[in-house]
C-alpha cells in the first residue's frame, strides 16, 4: 500500500519496489511534486500494481542505453510542438548520443 505525506506545498508517495536492500530490509521507491493526496496515492498504488504483475522496470536497470532511451521513449512521451521537437533532438544528438 503506498505511504502518501506532504513535503511544503506538495504531496510525495512512497511504494515498495519489489526489491530487497542487502540487509533483507524492502527497498521503497519515491515520487514527489503532487498538488493532491489522491493523484499521488493512485500513482503509487499504479507501481505496485507493476510489481505485483511483473511489468516493472527498475530504475536501475542499465540494459536500455541512453541513445537508445531518450530518442526512441523519452522524446516520443514529451508533448511538444514540433519545433521544440527538432531542438531536443538535434541537442540530443550533439550531446548525448555522440556516436
Amino acid at each position: 500500500m503506498p505511504y502518501v505525506e506532504w513535503r511544503g506545498n506538495k504531496c510525495r508517495v512512497k511504494w515498495w519496489s519489489g526489491e530487497y536492500l542487502e540487509n533483507g530490509k524492502k527497498k521503497y521507491e519515491s515520487k514527489s511534486g503532487f498538488d493532491n493526496e489522491e493523484s499521488a496515492y493512485n500513482y503509487g498504488a499504479d507501481r505496485e500494481y507493476e510489481v505485483r504483475h511483473g511489468t516493472r522496470v527498475a530504475k536501475s536497470r542499465g540494459d536500455i542505453l541512453m541513445h537508445t532511451y531518450s530518442l526512441e521513449i523519452w522524446l516520443p512521451d514529451q508533448d511538444l510542438r514540433h519545433g521544440s521537437i527538432r531542438t531536443y533532438r538535434s541537442i540530443l544528438t550533439a550531446q548525448i548520443n555522440k556516436q
